[in-house]
């Protein structure tokens, strides 16, 4: 057959059946005019005509009617989507929350930094009986350091 031929018996397109020549799946001969002679085999042509039905079996279908399939696809990823939005409604309640405890610290903080000074005695010396002066914090004494035994006289 002529490579037109054999694409309109088989129902595909003529450079298919080319490529399945270069491909070495279609036997095939140069005649003497020049052309490309191909062996159909009765078989193949068959299993093309089956499958060119299958598909207009399955083409008929309007993309309007999703399969049983399809609809179980979609429903899942329905539930997903609804699932990911409660999850991400309850991180920004989450975050607000961690934001209004970090902005209730950073203002606490600012205001015990304003207090800090206030709170701080000054430092004052008391005499001490010995002859030395001893430092105390908010007028409670506080005792010299003492040295080591050895070193007392």
């Amino acid at each position: 057959m002529t490579v037109e031929g054999a694409a309109r018996s088989l129902g595909i397109k003529e450079e298919s059946v080319r490529k399945r020549v270069r491909r070495g799946k279609m036997h095939s001969e140069k005649g003497a005019d020049g052309r490309l002679y191909v062996y159909v085999d009765g078989t193949e042509a068959v299993r093309e005509r089956n499958r060119d039905e299958r598909e207009n079996l399955y083409g008929d279908r309007s993309e309007e009617e999703p399969t049983d399939a399809a609809l179980e696809v979609l429903e899942a990823k329905n539930e997903t989507i609804r699932i990911l939005q409660v999850q991400l409604k309850e991180e920004r309640e989450a975050r607000k929350r961690a934001d209004t405890i970090i902005a209730q610290l950073a203002q606490l903080n600012a205001t015990l930094t304003t207090r800090v000074p206030q709170l701080e005695a000054p430092l004052t010396e008391y005499p001490n009986t010995e002859g030395t002066t001893v430092g105390s914090a908010e007028g409670i004494p506080m005792t010299p350091e003492r040295s080591p035994w050895w070193r007392r006289r």
